[in-house]
């Protein structure tokens, strides 16, 4: 028996106007990112999805989102030499 509740789930998320970011530059030693978005979001009611270069435990405050971009933040600095992080936007129906 297919779980229809569990796949409608992954079906009503799609990405945003916001635009996405592939290998966004983290200066070394860095506990944060700020990212401003190619086009503005309507509200704050916005999901991201974070992948960094190294083990970072991103994490993203509610405080920290707004209309026009966000500040990633992370649980561990980037290492030396610095690092990379991909983002995308997402919003559920």
């Amino acid at each position: 028996m297919v779980d229809t509740a569990f796949w409608n789930r992954f079906r009503r998320r799609f990405f945003t106007s916001a635009g996405n970011r592939v290998a966004l530059s983290v200066d070394a030693g860095a506990t944060s990112v700020s990212w401003t978005f190619d086009r503005s979001e309507v509200d704050t009611q916005y999901g991201v999805v974070a992948l960094a270069s190294w083990n970072a435990g991103a994490h993203l405050p509610a405080a920290d989102k707004s209309t026009t971009g966000l500040t990633l933040r992370f649980g561990t600095a980037a290492p030396i030499g610095g690092g990379v992080v991909d983002l995308a936007t997402f919003r559920s129906e």
